[in-house]
């Protein structure tokens, strides 16, 4: 069950559903209180757990027990000192953070509660290139655990959370901010994470405006191909051209197999329209690093843990990438000379 959205879990979704088909599909976006009831109306309970002693006597543990109180399940150990920080708290961070309207684009618990998260929608961008667009989304995570395993963190992230994988995929990938679960989250800190959100938001468009000339940057299908091969060498490993040993062999079948894959995204449904663009390429490349990491003929938990080896996170490839695609196709910046 990847998405991990259990039978004591609940979710909702503005106007699409999610890959899995659970939860609610609302006609439009709402708002972080109207989410809160819908999802996540429950609250938790730091409980003192009690063990008897090789003498007999009845003591306190050194952890705490977080319970869940509309069904009573232990979510997490924790320290004593732990500060729960309950849904409707967490709700009202959000408003706080983001105002009344509606912008909740999801709001899901996972795992039986242990983790909760609303994604509010910042905004999209459309670039136009050759005709068409392309919508740049950008959204605002919010997430907090109810076992102990993170604070109140945010995530600024172009990924729609609909599941724990898709949680993953945005805390991976995207900036991120954390505050601990303590008696000060006040309005000072959801300040903050207004601000923080504000600064992404500027970074998006400037993203955009590179995006939009990239996508402007048509390819002949053998400039496509030598573009990914080289990436492939300078990012992930040489392309052996006449293996001759065995590793030699299998290097090659995955660096050609994976340039091929590439290739076909790049002109593909990937492409949006702009078919054999730097940007068509550059998203190639992205979409195949998280959803596409397979070689044929090899189980995909081998083949997945040879590509983290080679490629570290999928975050950390993105922004080789795409700094290499900017670096190739755009112009430089010039710098200044001094005369006299």
């Amino acid at each position: 069950m990847s998405h991990e959205i259990t039978s004591t879990d609940n979710a909702v979704f503005a106007k699409t559903a999610a890959w899995h088909g659970l939860g609610t599909v609302l006609p439009e976006h709402t708002t972080a209180q109207d989410a809160f009831k819908r999802v996540m109306d429950w609250d938790v309970e730091s409980q003192t757990l009690l063990r008897k002693t090789a003498e007999g006597k009845i003591v306190e543990c050194d952890h705490n027990a977080v319970v869940r109180k509309d069904n009573d399940a232990v979510l997490g150990y924790v320290s004593p000192s732990y500060k729960t920080f309950n849904n409707r708290e967490f709700a009202g961070f959000v408003e706080q953070a983001c105002g009344k309207t509606k912008f909740v684009e999801s709001a899901l618990t996972m795992r039986g509660g242990k983790l909760v998260a609303m994604l509010v929608d910042l905004g999209r961008t459309e670039i136009e290139a050759r005709g068409t667009t392309d919508a740049l989304h950008q959204y605002g995570m919010f997430s907090t655990s109810h076992d102990g395993s993170q604070g109140l963190r945010l995530c600024a992230t172009n990924v729609r959370v609909v599941c724990k994988n898709t949680f993953d995929a945005a805390n991976a990938s995207g900036r991120q901010a954390s505050l601990r679960h303590t008696a000060t989250i006040d309005q000072r800190a959801a300040a903050d994470a207004a601000d923080f959100f504000a600064g992404t938001m500027e970074a998006h468009n400037v993203f955009a405006v590179k995006a939009e000339a990239l996508a402007n940057v048509e390819l002949s299908q053998g400039d496509l191909e030598l573009f990914l091969t080289n990436l492939y060498n300078r990012q992930i490993g040489k392309v052996i051209i006449d293996p001759k040993t065995k590793g030699e062999k299998k290097s090659a079948s995955m660096a050609m197999d994976t340039i091929s894959q590439w290739m076909s995204l790049a002109q593909g449904r990937t492409a949006n329209g702009m078919e054999r663009s730097a940007w068509a390429a550059f998203n190639a490349v992205t979409e195949w690093a998280d959803h596409h990491r397979t070689v044929r003929g090899e189980s995909e938990d081998s083949t997945n843990r040879t590509f983290s080896r080679l490629l570290g996170t999928g975050n950390d490839l993105k922004g080789k990438v795409w700094n290499t695609t900017c670096s190739s196709f755009l112009p430089k910046k010039k710098e200044a000379v001094l005369v006299g």
